[in-house]
């Protein structure tokens, strides 16, 4: 049937191959300009800096700018998927309650949702059930147009949905079924805001250890090239490579700022594909702290 590969394809967490094409042209683009941009107004800079060969500096300067671009379409993308859920799940007390009220009074499941399909705030919801309307009019099976319906979206909402199904062969008591969904529904929500701010606080610690280790990369490189300076006058003193410690650093930095948006995007959200946009803010505090600051230490 024609509207079998939209339910089955419309998967809510999929990105679409126009943002990882937008991305690795971005990030491509954004390296070959930041090389010669870099090259070209850095080399002033670097007169009097510490910091390893202007060549390295150049290279993870244009690496670490060109990454952040490239991400910055799939950070939309996941703060447009991640509203997508919540508008799905908070949709999905007034669906049931629509239809619930609609079989009370005399309508099939279909008819009730059909109607409860127009007051759906989520779009996404709202365009699967009516393309599950349109297959059950086509002759598919209201069991298979509600299965398929479902793919792809959070589990609590497609679990909610696919209630519909028993409530369908209820009968009579098919009101009371889809108000204990309703009901569940909502406790579910609730325990949801709570689980997510007090997940949330794993995200602030990981921002707050990162910003401590950079102070302290910081306060380290200031230490090693007053170090540095002491051991070319006359008192000897032991000297640590200032330029070694920041390309160990700054690369360390970037390291964390990948792992501690994975690790946030996991607890958090329950998906590791959902990182973009933690991962923004994690490398451009490294880029600016460690990338920036040492040039001028």
């Amino acid at each position: 049937m024609k509207y079998k590969k939209n339910i089955s394809d419309s998967g809510i967490y999929g990105f679409g191959n126009k943002y990882i094409l937008s991305s690795l042209v971005a990030g491509i683009v954004i390296y070959f300009a930041s090389w010669f941009i870099f090259s070209r107004y850095l080399s002033g800079l670097f007169k009097d800096s510490r910091l390893a060969s202007e060549g390295i500096y150049i290279i993870l300067s244009s690496a670490t700018t060109s990454l952040i671009v490239a991400h910055i379409p799939f950070a939309l993308k996941t703060r447009k998927i991640v509203s997508n859920a919540s508008k799905a799940m908070k949709g999905m007390v007034l669906l049931l309650d629509t239809v619930s009220v609609g079989v009370k009074t005399g309508s099939t499941i279909v008819e009730s949702l059909q109607r409860a399909s127009i007051s759906v705030t989520s779009e996404e919801l709202r365009k699967r059930i009516k393309i599950a309307l349109a297959e059950i009019e086509l002759g598919e099976s209201f069991d298979k147009a509600i299965y398929d319906m479902v793919k792809g979206l959070p589990k609590s909402v497609s679990e909610s949905l696919k209630v519909l199904i028993p409530a369908s062969r209820a009968g009579s008591s098919a009101s009371t079924v889809l108000q204990l969904a309703r009901d569940f529904v909502r406790k579910l929500m609730m325990f949801d805001e709570v689980r997510k701010t007090s997940l949330s606080l794993y995200l602030y610690i990981a921002l707050i250890s990162m910003g401590i280790f950079e102070v302290g990369g910081v306060f380290l490189l200031y230490l090693s090239g007053s170090m540095a300076t002491a051991a070319q006058g006359s008192i000897e003193i032991f000297s640590v490579n200032y330029a070694q410690t920041w390309l160990f650093l700054y690369s360390t930095g970037i390291l964390l700022s990948i792992f501690s948006s994975l690790f946030s995007a996991k607890v958090i959200r329950g998906r590791i594909k959902l990182y973009a946009d933690y991962l923004e803010v994690f490398l451009t505090i490294n880029y600016i702290i460690m990338g920036i600051i040492p040039l001028f230490l």
